[in-house]
């Protein structure tokens, strides 16, 4: 059963507002116990932030809902219906998909064919209809302001620009729940704040964003719900304007901040080293420090 079908019944029964939810998933590899009882639900037109520690549990949890892994107990609910998720193409017919960090799009194809890969439209001799794919495609990318030639190879494109287009990508296949998986690990600033521009567009057209970031700064600029994982386990899920950074912090090390860092003073010598305007083009600007001795 589609995503479409399944939410064609669910609104029969009640108002189509909790798009996710899954019950008590837990997952275990062999001599570890990656998840335990994680329940989690998210909503329709929410920016729903998950994080943690390094094994946390985020990025297993991400993959038993992406149907790469299985999970050994739990249950997923999409729209209201329980579902079964047993490999990715079950995921995305049930309308997710996901942005990893390490960019994986067709680079030897142009951006437009990317758009359509296995299912170009074609004309009445049945041959594939490139006018009409490479127009829709614009269409998409321009509709999102993306600066981006349709008809372009991706290869040609920088990396910032390739992850742009596997997100219209998304939008184009009408996903209804994306996963961002630390999106902004190879973005500047200027393509951040595109980014997020995008993700806020889709938000506010009803798509569910779960989005995983080690970047606490960028929770509290852009999500709406965040959920704290620690050891494999669900700690809280709270709205993000009832929390902050430090105890945020707290929830994921199970600690207080006073509780992990003490206050000594010392003595510094002569400085030793002086940063003044380090940049390099798509991964940091203008960086300054110094270090003195001791």
């Amino acid at each position: 059963m589609s995503f479409d079908m399944l939410k064609e019944e669910h609104f029969l029964k009640q108002n189509f507002d909790e798009i996710i939810r899954m019950e008590k998933i837990s997952k275990e590899f062999p001599g570890v116990k990656a998840l335990t009882d994680v329940s989690i639900s998210i909503k329709a037109g929410e920016v729903h932030a998950i994080v943690g520690e390094n094994g946390a549990g985020k990025s297993t949890l991400i993959k038993v809902l992406m149907g790469v892994h299985q999970k050994n107990s739990g249950d997923i609910y999409i729209a209201g219906n329980k579902v079964e998720i047993r490999n990715p193409i079950d995921a995305q017919n049930y309308g997710l998909s996901a942005v990893y960090q390490d960019v994986t799009i067709a680079r030897h194809l142009t951006v437009a064919e990317n758009f359509f890969l296995g299912k170009p439209p074609v004309n009445r001799a049945g041959l594939i209809d490139w006018k009409k794919m490479n127009l829709k495609a614009q269409e998409v990318l321009d509709e999102l302001n993306l600066d981006i030639d349709a008809k372009k190879p991706v290869r040609s494109l920088s990396v910032a620009q390739q992850e742009m287009v596997i997100i219209a990508k998304k939008y184009f296949e009408h996903s209804k729940i994306i996963i961002f998986d630390e999106p902004t690990a190879l973005l500047a600033n200027e393509e951040v704040e595109e980014l997020f521009s995008i993700i806020r567009r889709l938000r506010n057209e009803g798509v569910a964003c779960i989005y995983i970031s080690h970047r606490l700064e960028e929770i509290f600029e852009l999500c709406d719900t965040v959920s704290v994982m620690k050891d494999g386990r669900l700690i809280s899920t709270i709205p993000v304007s009832k929390t902050n950074e430090d105890d945020l912090i707290s929830k994921m090390v199970g600690r207080t901040i006073e509780d992990m860092y003490s206050i000594e003073h010392c003595e510094t010598g002569d400085e030793a080293l002086r940063v003044e305007g380090l940049t390099r083009g798509g991964a940091f600007e203008n960086i300054n420090f110094n270090i003195h001795k001791g």
